[in-house]
């Protein structure tokens, strides 16, 4: 149950402040991910205290996890076009909107590299170690970063593809060939794509191995996965970024690169080669 259905759900049992912050909420979603806590109270004629007295009736900790609520369910309702439109419309001037785009991103990063533990992400390129092939599932805008991981293990020989969601048969034939050889990397980030839950979902049942590059530890592709790495990607609250994401997959495949050097390294870079080659015949190995 989102935070809308849950307001919606209890409304009944509302007094009459309560009901008047509900009806503010149900109104305007998008200006109430926004809005200070002193703005908010304001707008909805009540107390600051009687919001938060609302946030905790809810199982809210606070008011930014009412707000952080809220700007998820804006992801999922709104278009993207018009979600970054409404980032922008909340700044006053060109200086403005520049430094929230940075601060931002350096945050985004700062908290991304600082969530993934040496050890997690050493589990994870054992993973890829030990895999035959390498199958990455990913949803809509989620491909760009599942297509540049890919690129990534490429160019370091992996026998890695990028699964074709779209083509369910011949997607669930490819995965069920080998499965406790295999290993699939999901990809996913608010509003998490169903094809790639389901994929998930089929490979823990095949019993294959799975690691999941997601937001948080409470997303779907975590369940079943043997280890998750978790990247911020919020941006000014109504839109994403793959940012931290793409520099998260490139400490996985450099913490891989570290873990595997010494072993076969003339063949492993012949293998390299001769796999880029047969794949970008016209391209160089300087992705």
């Amino acid at each position: 149950m989102d935070i809308l259905e849950m307001i919606n759900a209890n409304y009944a049992s509302f007094g009459a402040a309560r009901k008047r912050i509900a009806d503010y909420i149900l109104g305007a979603p998008e200006m109430c991910c926004f809005a200070t806590l002193k703005s908010f109270s304001a707008q909805a004629n009540v107390t600051e205290s009687t919001v938060l007295s609302f946030c905790k009736a809810l199982g809210l900790g606070s008011y930014l996890d009412l707000k952080k609520a809220l700007q998820d369910q804006i992801i999922l309702r709104v278009h993207p076009m018009h979600r970054m439109q409404m980032a922008v419309n909340t700044e006053t001037s060109l200086e403005k909107l520049h430094g929230q785009v940075v601060r931002a991103h350096k945050e985004n990063l700062q908290m991304t590299f600082e969530s993934n533990t040496i050890e997690a992400l050493e589990s994870a390129a054992g993973l890829l170690g030990g895999a035959g092939r390498i199958h990455i599932a990913a949803h809509n805008t989620s491909k760009i970063a599942g297509d540049y991981l890919n690129q990534r293990l490429l160019v370091q020989g992996m026998d890695s593809s990028l699964l074709d969601l779209q083509d369910r048969d011949g997607m669930y034939f490819r995965l069920s060939r080998s499965p406790a050889k295999d290993l699939l990397i999901a990809v996913s980030i608010p509003p998490y794509g169903k094809s790639t839950v389901s994929v998930v979902k089929y490979c823990v049942e095949l019993g294959m191995p799975v690691a999941a590059i997601t937001d948080r530890p409470s997303s779907p592709i975590c369940q079943g996965a043997q280890v998750s790495l978790f990247c911020r990607v919020n941006l000014m609250g109504t839109t994403n970024t793959y940012a931290s994401m793409l520099g998260l997959m490139d400490l996985l495949t450099m913490t891989y690169s570290f873990m595997t050097k010494g072993r076969g390294q003339v063949a492993g870079s012949a293998k390299c080669h001769e796999r880029f080659s047969q794949l970008f015949p016209e391209e160089d190995a300087t992705v």
